[in-house]
């Protein structure tokens, strides 16, 4: 029973950040996670905020900041202006336009 309630907790709080995100002015940066199993990223935003932010597997975060650096194991990217940040093979990194 105590698992299943700190599961029910764990989908509120993505579920309240996931509003908290919607309800803010737009922001250019996203994260998508393309693996199979959940992250957890650290985002460093450029006002000195630090938030953990939980992605499920195949999910996309939308307005995450406008500027900042995402962390992730031990890679980190810094992300600025409307680009994409990209989780795959447990790596952080921005895909380079074509």
């Amino acid at each position: 029973m105590r698992k299943h309630i700190g599961h029910l907790f764990g989908r509120s709080a993505l579920f309240a950040f996931a509003i908290g995100t919607a309800a803010t002015p737009a922001r250019a940066v996203d994260i998508i996670n393309k693996d199979k199993v959940l992250r957890v990223v650290a985002v460093n935003d450029s006002n000195g905020d630090s938030n953990a932010v939980t992605l499920p597997p195949k999910q996309q975060f939308v307005n995450v900041c406008k500027s900042c650096v995402i962390l992730l194991g031990n890679t980190s990217v810094e992300a600025d202006g409307n680009v994409v940040v990209v989780i795959e093979g447990g790596k952080v990194s921005i895909p380079k336009k074509k």
